[in-house]
Formats: structure tokens, C-alpha cells, sequence
């Protein structure tokens, strides 16, 4: 713009809305946007009426006309935790009132009800890998991620302002993290550097500052699941390097924190589950 003013962008650098398939990203630079660097995000669905025990009626939160699958699984979420996969083998769109009539393969549950939350894997990458890429003096986060089998390797991260790499659900309510779906299974942060991240939370009352969080915004279950955080380093970081939250099985080794005391490295929640930490190091430690 005139007057050589700097530009910058004003949301995400990478914006993956709804988008199924593989996801391969490598050697990406990005500095200075003003939300989050990648962001990879599916789609709620709340039950509006339950037609019988194979099929209902759903509806997304954020409006959308794009097909359900044949085929596709949809995860049901009892309380904090998808408790369910159906396999859709119907589906038909209705314009005039955005809703979904979907049947499945097999019965649902009988906690099915109106109201309940669901999420369709056919709006959800089934494999992502963000590799050889740097991130960095950016206003929230590094990247966002919600699907399975999400791998992150050989990235840097310098000067992000909150959570470098977050893999969430939805912050406090899926009304307003509409697009933040799913509860990925599956995720892996390796061989990467994270350097002054994380001097703020994401999402107000989140609880803790981050470079890594497993983080459902306050479900307070088990929902992130099979998280392996695998030989990292982690310099001139104010508050928490990694925080596990609402997350199982999760295995922390191999990491190195560098003038950073005890307490900082590793913040673990009640809620979560099996988190493993071993032979990590520690150099210089102010403790």
C-alpha cells in the first residue's frame, strides 16, 4: 500500500476449510500474518431430531451445502468424548432448511439424542504432514490442527505469540469454534524448534501457556488421543513448553529445553490420560 507501509496478512496464512484427502506441505515460509499460520479445520454437525435407530437428522453449525459421503464415518460425541463412529450409507440434503437426513450401516446409540454433537470425517483431511517449513512473528498461532493422522517434522517456529503447534477441538462451546471439529487421533511433533512461542493463551480461560497443547476448550475428557512430542528443542520460552491437556497415550522423549527451569517444560491436566515423559534434557537449567 502507499506510503510504504508494511502488508501483512490479515487472518491465516493457509486456510484448509472442509478439504478431505492428503494434505502434504513442505518448505513453507510464513512470517507476520495476523491469525494463525495453517489452520486445518473440518465442520460441526449438532443431531436435530433422531428418525429411528439408523438414522437422523443433522444439521452444521456453520451453514453448508456440500454432500455427505456414502461411506464416510461420522464421530458422535458423548459429553467430552466421540464415543461413536456410524458409516453412512444414505444421505440427503435439504435447501430449505440446511439440514441433513443420514442413515447408517448399523444402530446408533441409544444417547443419540437431539442436541448432540457430531462431526463428519468426509470434511477432514485423513493424513496430513507439515514438513521442512518455518513459522514465525505471528500474532496467535503457528499452526491448528484437528485431523487424524497429523504429523509435523523438521519445522521451526520463532516469535509466535501463542500456541506454536495446537491440536484442539473447539474453544468452550462448538458455537463458537463452529469449524473446529473432530478430535484427532493420531498426531506427531518431531526433529522441530520452538523459540520464544507461546507469551500468550489461546482462547482466554484455556488454561496455561503453550508451545504444544492437546486442548478441547474445558470438555474435560480424554479426546485428543495417541500423541507422540519426539526430540524438540525448546529455547527462551516464558511460560509452558508443552502442555498436555484432555489428551491419552501420549509419549514425551527425546526433548531438549534449553535455559528453561523444571517447571516449564511439561504441564500435564487431571483430565488427561498414560502420558509418558522420559529422557528428555536439560541444558544449562535455572532451577
Amino acid at each position: 500500500p502507499e506510503g510504504n507501509r508494511v502488508t501483512t496478512c490479515p487472518r491465516d496464512g493457509l486456510h484448509l476449510n472442509m478439504c478431505s484427502g492428503y494434505a502434504l506441505i513442505n518448505d513453507y515460509y510464513c512470517d507476520g500474518t495476523n491469525d494463525d499460520c495453517i489452520n486445518i479445520h473440518g465442520q460441526f454437525f449438532l443431531v436435530e431430531e433422531v428418525l429411528s435407530d439408523q438414522s437422523v437428522r443433522i444439521k452444521p453449525l456453520r451453514e453448508s451445502d456440500e454432500p455427505l459421503e456414502i461411506d464416510t464415518k461420522v464421530g458422535f460425541f458423548d459429553g467430552a468424548v466421540i464415543e461413536h463412529f456410524g458409516m453412512i450409507t444414505a444421505s440427503e440434503f435439504e435447501p430449505s432448511t440446511q439440514e441433513y437426513i443420514v442413515e447408517f450401516a448399523g444402530k446408533l446409540p441409544s444417547w443419540i439424542e437431539a442436541g448432540t454433537e457430531c462431526v463428519p470425517y468426509c470434511f477432514l483431511s485423513s493424513y496430513v504432514r507439515i514438513s521442512n517449513s518455518t513459522f514465525t512473528n505471528t500474532s496467535t498461532c503457528g499452526i491448528i490442527m484437528k485431523s487424524d493422522n497429523t504429523t509435523i517434522d523438521n519445522c521451526r517456529f520463532y516469535n509466535i505469540e501463542k500456541v506454536a503447534a495446537f491440536a484442539l477441538c473447539s474453544f468452550f462451546d462448538p458455537k463458537i469454534g463452529m469449524m473446529e471439529a473432530s478430535a484427532a487421533d493420531g498426531v506427531v511433533i518431531r526433529n522441530s524448534t520452538f523459540d520464544n512461542c507461546g507469551r500468550k493463551a489461546r482462547g482466554g480461560g484455556m488454561g496455561g501457556f503453550t508451545a504444544i497443547a492437546t486442548d478441547v476448550g474445558m470438555r474435560s475428557g480424554a479426546s485428543i488421543k495417541n500423541v507422540s512430542i519426539i526430540n524438540n528443542t525448546f529455547r527462551n520460552m516464558p511460560n509452558n513448553c508443552i502442555n498436555i491437556m484432555d489428551a491419552k497415550n501420549v509419549v514425551i522423549t527425546q526433548n531438549r529445553f534449553e535455559e528453561i527451569p523444571a517447571d516449564r517444560h511439561v504441564y500435564v491436566d487431571e483430565h488427561s490420560e498414560n502420558v509418558k515423559i522420559y529422557d528428555n534434557s536439560v541444558y544449562a537449567s535455572l532451577t
